[in-house]
């Protein structure tokens, strides 16, 4: 970012899903991200405008998956993945646009085995290839 100044910083992955509303295979954009397990004083909830036509969610960054589990029901996000919070945080410091868009590839209780890596990752690149950013 330092170096070549972007306009906007896009973070594509995959993620599991908590809502069962949404599909494995579904590419959704994050428009709200917190970390999951942190104090309050430090709790942070980074939201940016949606910049694609994608489903938007929720999403929580955790250490290791299934860490948001024991939310209570009001405050449970649609999605969980890794990184993004880390990323949302680095764009704002930076005052870049950001978005960030992830392939569900399993249920958040799913196994690791049964995770559909191949079939979300097949799904996000049609989507970036196909959809996004046309105009931009």
């Amino acid at each position: 970012i330092v170096e070549h100044r972007p306009q906007r910083v896009v973070l594509c992955g995959i993620a599991g899903a908590f809502d069962e509303r949404i599909a494995v295979g579904e590419v959704v954009e994050v428009v709200s991200d917190r970390v999951a397990g942190l104090p309050k004083s430090f709790d942070k909830i980074y939201t940016h405008p949606a910049l694609t036509t994608l489903r938007a969610v929720c999403s929580l960054t955790v250490n290791r998956t299934g860490e948001g589990v024991g939310l209570a029901s009001d405050s449970v996000p649609t999605i969980e993945q890794m990184e993004g919070a880390a990323v949302a945080a680095v764009a704002e410091a930076f005052g870049v646009e950001y978005c960030h868009i992830r392939a569900i590839s399993n249920r958040v209780s799913d196994e690791r085995e049964a995770w559909r890596i191949g079939e979300a990752i097949t799904a996000l690149c049609s989507e970036l290839e196909q959809n996004l950013f046309e105009e931009n």
